[in-house]
């Protein structure tokens, strides 16, 4: 077995020199700030940006019973990665930002550092003007030295996804990312539907037409239709092949990952060609750092070993199964896992729970027979490989073997 280590590899932008971008036919200028150098005006600045980009709401973690500095905190500046801050100037004032930041995948057993753009933001006057389409351009014509990264693989809506894969030469993930349901209160989704704001989103000339196209439902019509689906993926749950043994492991909620996880994450990401990177340090931080938000983290264990881990996030009124992950070939330890996970969300009075999965993943199963079922997506799983050797032309083959759940993601 490899041993996987972080020790060798570059990630990042080159430290010894500065970096800018003029976005010319915009009167603007992108300078790139390692995290490190942040003061804490600039930490105040793009908190203020944020807010003032989403509608004077903030994005979704806004929301988290989390101080949004703290959170900021955590996943900005203790991101066990590398971070830059992309300070967008627009007539003499900050007006966009993002974050970009970089950690290791594994293509087929090697790690390659994947950039990854996270609370990206604009002020409402670069909003709509097609700013963002001119930036992914530049970013793309200077990419060694700007992005640093031999490949991308992102998440878009769908109407986003699609510019970009037709404009951009972005590729589609041949096996295509489900949203999967399980509807746990029927009446109280459609009552929270209904006392929502607005959905969020990048606000680009593509989401925004795209958002103003959509009919809102009745909620009697809202509410017939979840209970319909429930009903109907009850119904096909079914267990096959012979009556199940009484599981011989054991599930337990735990508040810290332990000394085991860096050798259960290196096997377990074995059964994958394509996987994020994870170690004890990594998950820690991801998952149970409170700052991050309320997650709950259930391990299977039998005689020591570890078999696999769930982590669900538990803001807001619907749960995100945000990572399912076990040694290779023990889908029956996913069962467990996601059956934990529902029960937990279900005590936890929520109205329903929600995960993202590769169509063709050892758990979906696992989730079908829990009465989940998909839902229209929100997003398409696309990426763009300029590796020499086009190591993730295996990503067009619809059976690919790819782990990328909510967790990968900076959604929850």
């Amino acid at each position: 077995m490899a041993t996987h280590t972080l020790s060798d590899l570059r990630m990042g932008l080159d430290r010894s020199v500065e970096h800018e971008a003029r976005h010319e036919g915009h009167n603007a200028v992108s300078r790139y700030i390692p995290v490190e150098r942040m003061t804490a005006e600039d930490d105040r600045e793009a908190l203020e940006l944020l807010r003032d980009a989403f509608g004077g709401e903030g994005p979704g973690w806004f929301a988290l019973p989390v101080a949004p500095a703290d959170h900021w905190q955590w996943k900005v500046h203790d991101f066990p990665g590398d971070a830059w801050w992309e300070r967008i100037e627009h007539e003499g004032r900050v007006a966009g930002m993002i974050v970009a930041r970089w950690w290791p995948w594994l293509v087929r057993g090697e790690l390659v550092p994947r950039r990854d753009g996270v609370d990206l933001g604009f002020h409402p006057s670069l909003q709509g003007v097609g700013f963002q389409g001119a930036r992914y351009r530049l970013l793309r014509a200077r990419r060694a030295e700007l992005m640093a990264t031999p490949f991308t693989l992102g998440v878009g809506s769908h109407p986003t996804a699609a510019h970009l894969a037709t404009v951009h030469h972005d590729r589609p993930v041949a096996n295509e990312l489900r949203t999967m349901l399980r509807v746990l209160d029927p009446a109280q989704m459609v009552r929270r539907q209904a006392a929502a704001p607005p959905a969020g989103g990048a606000r680009t000339m593509v989401n925004l037409r795209a958002r103003r196209s959509r009919l809102p439902r009745p909620a009697f019509l809202r509410r017939a239709r979840w209970e319909l689906l429930h009903r109907r993926a009850s119904l096909l749950q079914r267990p096959r092949g012979l009556p199940r043994l009484r599981p011989t492991w054991s599930i337990r909620t735990i508040g810290a990952f332990d000394a085991r996880t860096d050798a259960f994450c290196e096997q377990a990401s074995e059964a994958f060609d394509l996987i994020q990177y994870r170690d004890r340090r990594y998950l820690n931080w991801r998952y149970l750092d409170p700052r991050g938000g309320p997650f709950v983290v259930s391990v299977a264990e039998e005689g020591g070993e570890l078999l696999g881990y769930a982590a669900t996030a538990m803001a807001g009124h619907q749960a995100k199964l945000a990572d399912v992950l076990t040694l290779p070939g023990r889908d029956d330890v996913a069962r467990t896992l996601v059956s934990d996970a529902v029960r937990q969300a279900r005590e936890a009075g929520k109205s329903s729970i929600r995960a993202w999965l590769p169509e063709h993943h050892p758990a979906m199963p696992a989730l079908r027979e829990h009465a989940f079922f998909p839902v229209r997506a929100p997003g398409i799983l696309t990426y763009n490989d300029e590796t020499p050797d086009g190591a993730l032309a295996f990503l067009d083959e619809p059976r690919a073997s790819v782990h990328f759940m909510l967790g990968d993601t900076d959604a929850i």
